[in-house]
């Protein structure tokens, strides 16, 4: 399949436009989410966290996964970043 540098040209702009429109909304943490990650920003497991905030180890999992995916990270350690870059915790 052949496409033209102009067609190609046009997809990759496209592509491009739309991870900018992307990270160019702001994403809306509830207060209970902002809660949870400057827990995780402590040295607690996620059980213990569950126990902290007086909810199920369950809804916590809920809260982890709701974030990872708000905020396009993978791991703890993405969370902790995104809530020191955000003023959420500082150091």
């Amino acid at each position: 399949m052949y496409v033209s540098d102009y067609v190609s040209g046009k997809l990759v702009s496209g592509l491009q436009d739309a991870d900018m429109e992307q990270n160019a909304k702001e994403v809306v943490l509830s207060e209970k989410e902002r809660e949870f990650l400057r827990w995780v920003c402590t040295e607690l497991s996620y059980k213990e966290i569950a126990g902290n905030m007086h909810i199920s180890p369950r809804t916590a999992d809920d809260y982890r996964q709701s974030l990872f995916g708000k905020l396009k990270v993978h791991s703890r350690v993405g969370l902790v970043m995104y809530a020191i870059k955000n003023g959420i915790v500082s150091i």
